[in-house]
């Protein structure tokens, strides 16, 4: 045990960070000794090395193995999509698969929770919770919160969106499809209030949640493209969501004398 001490000592150190951020292989490493061999001696978990080390005033605090895995996969799936491998993602968390698996129990549990925290889907429940009175208010203010959350680094709807259109009948498709049965459930009591009130066109939820979110997710998924192909031409991120509340608007929207005001004021 005192030379997993030692080494975790010096390694945070060196590395000016927490010894419970550093994973046990470079432990192990540094104390001339496998990971095997390191687990063994701990019997079986870091648990008593994090102890000791706490014990001993040294800084062991560390992210649990659900937290790490999941900001790992979403970094990963940002960069590679969808395919990226277990052990790149048990690599990039410093864990091993068989603690990922543990605490997951599948791959697809993982993704799952990946994609709720890392996707705009919180964004769009917390505004629907409690939106606006004022229709072209509450349209407005959706687009401000839904494009920045689509912006939100790392991006995981990217990925997810490309394996549907390139590979739509496999397994991480259903992702998607999750994903629009949580934005149907969010948006349904509001377009029925105000389909019911006069104010939207009764059109069917599929129809207006498509116009609502599709937009929004091209204009932002290739903001990169367009600025590659097209230098300074695109608006900014407020000016775009000002834009698709407006198209929005213009398509759905019945309260005409509101919203013929609502666009001179947001033009002054």
């Amino acid at each position: 045990m005192k030379s997993l001490i030692d080494a975790a000592t010096r390694l945070s150190l060196r590395k000016g960070c927490s010894a419970g951020d550093i994973p046990i292989a470079t432990i192990a490493k540094e104390a001339g000794m496998s990971r095997s061999t390191a687990l063994r001696r701990l019997g079986g978990t870091r648990k008593a090395l994090d102890e000791e080390l706490a014990a001993r005033g040294i800084k062991s605090s560390r992210s649990t193995v659900r937290e790490r895995a999941v900001e790992a996969a979403a970094h990963l799936i940002s960069e590679r999509g969808l395919s990226c491998p277990m052990s790149a993602i048990a690599e990039r968390a410093g864990c091993s698969t068989e603690s990922i698996y543990l605490t997951f129990g599948s791959r697809s549990k993982l993704l799952e929770e990946t994609f709720a925290k890392y996707s705009p889907l919180g964004a769009i429940d917390a505004f629907f919770t409690n939106p606006p009175e004022d229709v072209p208010e509450a349209v407005f203010g959706f687009y401000e919160v839904y494009v920045e959350a689509l912006l939100k680094k790392p991006q995981v709807l990217p990925a997810i969106f490309a394996e549907v259109v390139t590979r739509p009948l496999v397994e991480n498709a259903k992702y998607s499809d999750l994903g629009l049965r949580h934005i149907y459930r969010a948006t349904g009591p509001w377009f029925e209030k105000q389909i019911a009130a006069g104010q939207i066109r009764d059109l069917p939820l599929p129809a207006l949640v498509h116009l609502l979110v599709g937009p929004a997710v091209v204009g932002t998924l290739t903001r990169d493209i367009v600025e590659a192909t097209l230098p300074g031409a695109q608006p900014s991120p407020s000016e775009s969501a000002h834009i698709f509340a407006e198209a929005f608007l213009g398509a759905v929207f019945l309260g005409a004398q509101g919203y013929s005001n609502w666009r001179h004021f947001n033009k002054n």
